[in-house]
């Protein structure tokens, strides 16, 4: 059985890869929240990410988003 947590976690590889584009699975709002946080505490410690996106923001959701700066070098 696959968790949440699990398929999230390919999906961020895949949109790492290029294959999957992040606007498919988050919003731009919910983007550019991640990324304001991410901005202000780095990339380095994700509890401080955690503790600072908008409630219900999932890891998931943070790693996909990590996973797309990296795609485009801007981490």
């Amino acid at each position: 059985n696959l968790v949440a947590g699990t398929i999230e976690g390919h999906l961020a590889y895949f949109v790492e890869l290029g294959e999957v584009d992040v606007s498919e699975l988050l919003s731009t709002a919910k983007q550019d929240s991640i990324k304001a946080v991410i901005s202000k505490h780095g990339t380095e410690v994700h509890k401080a990410i955690m503790e600072n996106v908008p409630a219900g923001t999932s890891y998931g959701e943070v790693r996909i988003m990590l996973a797309s700066l990296k795609k485009n070098q801007l981490v």
